[in-house]
């Protein structure tokens, strides 16, 4: 052979050497990926069967429904609270089961509405509170949060959905419970109220005889004095009832309601029993119409008439005094017994949580703080200025209010 072929064979050789070689880096390299890509789809994998164990042992229903309506999504708590299979639900457009008819059409409009524009009209990334249907046709009170997810590349919307039966339950009766601690006190204050005016009709009643003897029983101008005086009494105190007739009512639907008028409405009631510590109320601003539970209203503004009395009586003041100012979609209510004590003020809108020891429930600016802010969509405070201790209420007040 030549030395020309040989040379030839040689850088052959060696091409071949190095293509083999490049060749088994790139095995190496495939290798590498593929066991890089076992390891993701590993990792997914089990991140997936984590978040669908995390869903399987949610207490709250976990529902999603894809971009032709049909369920892809119904976990175990959603089958033990809508009392439906997973099989009777998946896959198949079956929302109308667990949906209350009163909502259906509002559903399926912002349904259709997110999945044409993926634009929401207000429930995605909210919480509502509604009602659901069982399987037995009964409702319940549900909180719903809604999001969006992906799956398969088209949009998601997805139902976290907690039954708050029990929740509602412990609520109305702590609602039932304050009810009954402010009828005390209203029934205390109607006590005040009534005292002075029944003693004036005892008082009356007994002069009957001596004016009978004194013959001004047969002056016609007398006796209808004496009749208008005594109806101008019975007349107030039967206003007294009918305003603790109104108070104590269980409101079930919202109605608008002049804010100044039902505010002093309460401080009419109570103003015996303020009166009879030396405490001076005043109502003062301008009014606006508010459309709520008028009851609930006023349960907290006595409530807070309640808790200034207690503690300007605590504080021994001078001159106790409690003021009351009104103006569009707010009321402050202030007195001049020293302010809250600071270490107590972030404490006071608790459960339970009382500074009257044997003589509170502990349940009053709870439950005034819980009308106020879930029941009428506003927001109760309080703060100090200076020895004044104040409550706002901020109302959301539109333009217009329609009855």
């Amino acid at each position: 052979m030549k030395e020309d072929e040989v040379a030839l064979l040689k850088a052959r050789i060696a091409e071949l050497e190095h293509r083999v070689k490049i060749s088994q880096q790139t095995l190496r390299q495939y290798a590498l990926i593929k066991r890089k890509h076992k390891e993701a789809l590993d990792f997914l994998n089990s991140q997936k069967r984590f978040t669908a164990s995390i869903i399987e042992s949610s207490s709250h229903a976990v529902i999603a429904i894809n971009h032709q309506k049909r369920v892809v999504l119904f976990n175990g708590a959603a089958e033990r609270i809508f009392g439906y299979t997973k099989k009777e639900m998946l896959n198949k457009d079956t929302l109308h089961l667990i949906i209350p008819p009163k909502y259906y059409k509002d559903h399926v409009r912002a349904v259709d509405h997110f999945l044409k524009t993926g634009e929401s009209i207000g429930i995605i990334g909210g919480r509502v509170e509604l009602e659901g249907q069982r399987r037995d046709g009964t409702l319940f009170p549900v909180r719903i949060g809604f999001g969006v997810g992906e799956n398969n590349g088209k949009r998601v919307i997805i139902a976290n959905i907690e039954d708050i039966t029990k929740e509602r339950r412990q609520s109305q009766m702590m609602q039932q419970h304050n009810k009954l601690a402010a009828m005390g006190e209203m029934i205390g204050a109607i006590a005040h109220q009534w005292r002075q005016p029944l003693n004036t009709l005892a008082t009356a009643v007994q002069n009957l005889e001596l004016d009978y003897a004194e013959g001004l029983l047969c002056d016609e101008q007398y006796v209808k004095e004496f009749i208008q005086k005594n109806k101008q009494i019975i007349k107030f105190m039967s206003k007294t009832i009918d305003d603790f007739r109104s108070f104590v009512r269980i409101d079930t639907e919202k109605e608008s309601f002049d804010v100044m008028e039902a505010t002093q409405d309460v401080v009419n009631m109570l103003s015996a029993q303020l009166n009879h510590h030396g405490i001076k109320v005043s109502v003062r601003g301008e009014s606006f119409l508010f459309k709520g539970y008028r009851s609930e209203f006023q349960q907290v503004i006595m409530n807070l008439l309640s808790n200034a009395k207690d503690a300007l009586l605590q504080a021994d003041v001078v001159e106790p005094t409690v003021t009351v100012t009104i103006s569009k979609g707010k009321i402050e209510v202030c007195d001049n017994g020293g302010g809250i004590d600071e270490s107590v003020l972030p404490r006071i809108f608790e459960p339970y949580f009382t500074t009257k020891k044997e003589q509170g429930t502990g349940l009053g600016l709870y439950m005034s703080k819980m009308f106020i802010e879930e029941h009428m969509g506003g927001t109760l405070e309080a703060l100090n200025r200076g020895d004044n201790a104040c409550f706002v209420i901020h109302l959301r007040v539109k333009d217009k209010v329609h009855v």
